[in-house]
């Protein structure tokens, strides 16, 4: 408001300032061009400037930088011919802090253009502006919170790094920040790597440098952040000298920080911090709190990320495993098939289609029991469906009809069923029997063998009898007639004579035996037929060898045969001591019947123990005895050349089976 009249003079300024200067308001009296004319005494108490310090300046030495344009704007206006209130300014006190102030001014007109002056009345509103300052940085931070969450929450994963690097650059510039950034620990949290970093504009980068450096650079940070959470470096000067960490600080020119810990369930994963180069900066808790969402918000970006590129990189390495498996599974000569729990084929793989005589894609999606062919059904049915019941490995050894191939069947359970293995064993199926059929045939000859071995023994044994008791009666019989050859009576020496020719034809008897049965086993031995009569070798062969009074001949007066007269007699000599040796005191039947033109069927029957219907085949193989315990054990090949006399003359010697009322051979001769 412009006044009329001449400008005030000190006595009117002070009277204005008994109107005004006694509270709390500046009043201050200016030149045209600005400088401090006068002030009010409570300038010292307000600001701590004395006046003198004060008259002949310009206020744009106090006023901050920012603050210029608006209040010098102000000063126009009053100088133009109005007066207004100036915006809000900043003051600057004798500590060198900074003091809100809003001010009035007022133009007061002079006789001329030249000789006016500006009063300029202003308050204090520090504290005012300070609590407006604080709401307003308040109502910024929510609303930089709500961003901050809402724009995380919409950011696709391939996006988190450059939403990472967003919010560290919102966040330094909220805090005035000279470095915002974010740092991640190797899974050996030995070292850890500066991975964002936003810098205020003339402030250099660390970020290349800060690369898998050492954990242990940053002195006990990582305990600290683990143990306190919050970790606030108010002076890094105030650190202690030796301090690997303030070395660290002081190597990047910061002179605060504050970092807080990136955490997902207990386990450190990094960190994110603050800090100030220059000047110390002091951060309050709304700073604070601010880079704590962040910390959240940055170790869910991470932890997100990092299972988004596990998940990538496990769904690769499954692909890959899966790609491998899938060629090692076509290319193995095993049949492989998978099954769900339905019992459906949900892999078959083309050996196994081969091995089953089918196509493959017609066992895919069939099910056993269904219309699966019948020949692979029956060779996987009872192996997966006895695995799928009792959830255990099984195995089978099944043989396809069509083919005859032996398949192994292996069945092992899975989550989503059953795993069959099949595998073409036909080769080892007929090698193991081979083998099993060559291991009876060995075992058969080893039995064979051990029991020629013992019939060797006994026949040995037999033999070296048969051959004694002649000899000794032989040679004792000689000795005896050595001894008394003037002093033996007629008959005496008769007796003795005859049992010596007698005991030496039972010698060359027994001899002429073994030579037939080497003659046979040779080969060398034949039938030389000739006709005789059969009646009257056989009644001459009965009574040299059986006793007349206990043996009957059933036969007709005479039977013409054309036979081998040698062989014949030597059968039924056989026959006769056969009999008489197993049953000495039974009578002897001995028939004679024609058979064909010119043969006969010799039959002879003992009333003895018998024969066992189990041995009747055995009692003509060689050195056979079946009573081992026989006082006289025999060779044992007597009838055994029954049997190939018969043989020679193109019939046939059996025993007949009496259940157990003696001992009937009969010998069929058909004759030449």
């Amino acid at each position: 408001m412009e006044q009329p009249g001449a400008p005030p003079t000190d006595a009117a300024f002070a009277g204005a300032l008994a109107l005004i200067g006694r509270g709390a308001d500046l009043l201050s009296r200016h030149a045209p061009d600005g400088t401090y004319r006068s002030v009010s005494p409570n300038y010292a108490v307000v600001l701590g400037l004395a006046p003198e310090e004060l008259v002949g300046r310009h206020p744009s030495e106090f006023t901050h930088p920012d603050d210029l344009d608006a209040t010098q704007a102000g000063f126009d206006t009053a100088i133009a011919g109005g007066s207004e209130g100036l915006p809000r300014y900043r003051f600057r006190d004798r500590q060198g802090g900074w003091r809100w102030f809003e001010s009035s001014v007022a133009r007061l007109a002079g006789p001329d253009a030249e000789h006016h002056e500006i009063l300029l009345v202003s308050r204090d509103v520090t504290q005012q502006e300070e609590v407006l300052q604080h709401q307003a940085r308040q109502d910024r931070f929510l609303r930089l919170l709500i961003e901050l969450a809402v724009g995380f929450v919409n950011q696709p994963p391939q996006r988190f790094d450059a939403a990472i690097d967003e919010v560290l650059a919102v966040t330094g510039g909220f805090t005035e920040a000279d470095r915002a950034y974010l740092f991640r620990f190797d899974d050996d949290r030995l070292h850890m790597t500066n991975t964002h970093e936003w810098c205020r504009a003339g402030i250099t980068p660390m970020r290349e440098r800060l690369q898998d450096v050492p954990v242990t650079s940053a002195g006990d940070l990582h305990e600290r952040l683990s143990t306190e959470g919050l970790v606030q470096v108010e002076d890094v000067a105030a650190l202690e000298l030796d301090d690997p960490f303030r070395r660290t600080l002081e190597d990047q020119g910061i002179r605060t920080a504050i970092v807080l810990p990136l955490q997902d369930a207990g386990q450190l994963r990094g960190f994110v911090g603050l800090d100030a180069v220059g000047d110390p900066r002091a951060w309050d808790d709304t700073d604070r709190d601010l880079l704590r969402v962040v910390a959240g918000l940055c170790t869910n970006a991470v932890l997100h990320r990092d299972r988004e590129d596990d998940l990538r990189h496990n769904r690769e390495l499954l692909e890959q495993l899966t790609a491998q498996l899938t060629a090692t599974m076509e290319t193995v000569s095993d049949g492989i098939a998978l099954f769900d729990h339905e019992r459906r084929i949900t892999y078959a793989n083309p050996q196994l289609a081969a091995l089953l005589g089918v196509e493959a894609p017609a066992l895919v999606g069939q099910q056993i029991g269904g219309s699966l062919p019948a020949t692979a059904a029956r060779a996987l049915e009872t192996t997966v469906g006895r695995t799928l019941e009792r959830g255990d490995p099984d195995s089978s050894l099944e043989q396809l009809r069509t083919s005859g191939r032996w398949l192994e069947v292996r069945a092992y359970p899975s989550p989503q069923g059953v795993a069959a293995y099949v595998r073409d064993v036909t080769e080892q199926v007929e090698r193991e029997r081979t083998l099993e059929q060559a291991a009876a045939a060995e075992r058969e000859v080893t039995a064979q063998l051990r029991s020629l071995d013992r019939t060797k023994n006994a026949f040995l044994s037999a033999v070296s009898h048969e051959l004694r008791t002649p000899l000794t009666v032989i040679r004792g019989m000689a000795e005896t007639l050595q001894r008394t050859r003037n002093q033996l009576e007629a008959g005496t020496r008769d007796r003795l004579e005859d049992a010596l020719v007698g005991h030496s034809t039972e010698l060359a008897r027994l001899l002429d035996e073994l030579l037939q049965v080497d003659r046979l086993a040779r080969g060398q031995l034949v039938a030389n037929p000739a006709t005789f009569d059969l009646v009257a070798l056989a009644r001459s062969t009965l009574h040299q060898h059986h006793d007349p009074t206990t043996a009957q001949l059933v036969a007709p007066a005479t039977l013409a045969v054309h036979l081998d007269p040698v062989q014949v007699e030597s059968l039924l000599a056989n026959l006769l001591i056969n009999a008489r040796k197993y049953a000495p005191d039974s009578p002897v039947h001995l028939r004679l019947e024609r058979h064909a033109a010119a043969g006969a069927t010799i039959t002879v029957r003992d009333e003895g123990p018998g024969i066992p219907a189990a041995h009747l085949d055995r009692v003509f193989e060689p050195f056979v005895r079946l009573a081992e315990s026989h006082p006289r054990p025999g060779t044992g090949v007597g009838l055994t050349l029954v049997a190939e006399f018969a043989r020679l003359h193109g019939g046939r010697a059996y025993a007949v089976d009496t259940c157990g009322h003696g001992t009937e051979v009969v010998v069929e001769l058909p004759g030449a």
